[in-house]
Parts: C-alpha cells; structure tokens; sequence
C-alpha cells in the first residue's frame, strides 16, 4: 500500500496497491480493528452498512499483539529502512 494524503487541502492524493492506483469502480477487502470498524461513520465517513455489503465482517485475530508476534516470527531479520509508503503533507 501506498497513500499520500495532503492534510492542507484534506484530501487523499492517491491510494496504490500492489503497485497499481485503487479504482473506484473495483471491490477490495481490508482489514481494520474492532474500535475503527466501531467509530467507522465519524472516522472515515463510511457506515458500518457500507463497509459489510459484500460480506459479514470476520475475526482474524483478537489483539493487535497476536499480529505482530505471528508477523515478526515470520519474518525475521527484517531490512529496516524508511520506505515513504505513507505520506503524508502537512498544512
């Protein structure tokens, strides 16, 4: 994933993923935790409704640790370094 959002104008300047630009038109599935998908109306303007119409939401896992424990011991020995996948421009 890669988004630059421009904060002075409050706008998503683009979304890529897998190195190509997010249609419109297409469908994709994200995951969020269960406070984000709670508060989904004020955060992001999408109602819980809009987010389930292809599908019921699914537990993956129960707490951001479980994620990060099974990621880190599945990918060991990581490369860090600044990837510039988020940006994002101050006003």
């Amino acid at each position: 994933v890669r988004a630059v959002y421009d904060d002075a104008k409050e706008k998503l300047e683009s979304l890529v993923l897998r190195k190509q630009p997010v249609k419109d038109d297409e469908c994709y599935s994200i995951g969020v935790m269960e406070f984000h998908y709670s508060i989904s109306d004020k955060a992001f303007g999408l109602s819980n409704e809009e987010l389930t119409v292809l599908g019921e939401p699914e537990v993956i896992c129960t707490s951001c640790l479980d994620v990060l424990e099974e990621y880190l011991s599945r990918h060991q020995n990581l490369a860090r370094q600044v990837e510039g996948r988020l940006v994002f421009k101050a006003a």
